[in-house]
C-alpha cells in the first residue's frame, strides 16, 4: 500500500509540477549617455501568429512539460503583454542612450518593432526561439532603415526541476541581450536614427 501511495505521489508531482508558472523579464540599461535631441516614439506590436489569431493569450512566452510530456503555459510575471513589456524596457534603454522618447510629436522618428515569433518549450532542456523585425520611419511614415532579429537558444535544466530551473536562470539574460541587440547594439538601426 505504502508503494502504491508513493507512486500514486510521484506521478501526481509529476504531472501537476509545472501548472501556473510565470517568468520575470526585466532589462536594466548598461549605460546612462547625455539627453540628445532626437526625438523618437516607439512602437511595439505583437504580431506572432498563434496571438493574432486568438489562440494564445498577449503574456503567454512558452510552455513547460510535466512528467508525462502534458504542456502547460508559461506567462509574463504579472501576466503583462509581451509587447507592452518590451516596449517598456526598450524605450529605458532608448532614454539610456540619450534619445527622448516620445508618444507623439510633429518632428520625431518612430521605431517600429514587430514581435514574429517568442516561444520556448522545455521539458529538461529547453528550446527557445524568437524573431523580430525593426523599422525606423521617418514623421511622414517613409521607411529609412529595416532590420531583422532571430534565432534560436537552448537553456539547460536538470532532472529535479525540469526546465523551470534553466529557463528561470536563463531567460531574463537573453531577454536582456534581445532588447539591446534591437536597438543599441544595432548599428544599422542606431544610425537611421541618428542621421
Amino acid at each position: 500500500m505504502k508503494k502504491l501511495l508513493l507512486l500514486v505521489g510521484m506521478c501526481w508531482g509529476l504531472m501537476g509540477c509545472v501548472a501556473g508558472q510565470h517568468v520575470k523579464l526585466n532589462h536594466i540599461p548598461s549605460s546612462v549617455a547625455q539627453e540628445t535631441r532626437i526625438a523618437i516614439n516607439i512602437e511595439v506590436k505583437d504580431q506572432r501568429d498563434a496571438v493574432v489569431k486568438g489562440h494564445w493569450g498577449r503574456d503567454r512566452i512558452g510552455a513547460y512539460r510535466a512528467g508525462f510530456g502534458n504542456k502547460w503555459d508559461v506567462t509574463t510575471f504579472k501576466n503583462r503583454a509581451l509587447a507592452d513589456l518590451i516596449k517598456e524596457d526598450l524605450s529605458e534603454d532608448a532614454r539610456s542612450l540619450g534619445y527622448q522618447v516620445v508618444e507623439n510629436g510633429q518632428e520625431q522618428k518612430w521605431l517600429r518593432v514587430a514581435i514574429t515569433t517568442w516561444d520556448f518549450d522545455g521539458y529538461i532542456d529547453t528550446r527557445f526561439w524568437y524573431a523580430f523585425t525593426i523599422e525606423v520611419l521617418n514623421h511622414a511614415g517613409e521607411v529609412l532603415a529595416k532590420d531583422a532579429i532571430e534565432g534560436e537558444k537552448i537553456m539547460h535544466g536538470n532532472a529535479m526541476t525540469g526546465a523551470k530551473s534553466g529557463v528561470q536562470r536563463d531567460l531574463p539574460k537573453i531577454y536582456s541581450g534581445l532588447i539591446e541587440d534591437l536597438l543599441r547594439n544595432n548599428i544599422k538601426i542606431r544610425k537611421s536614427i541618428d542621421s
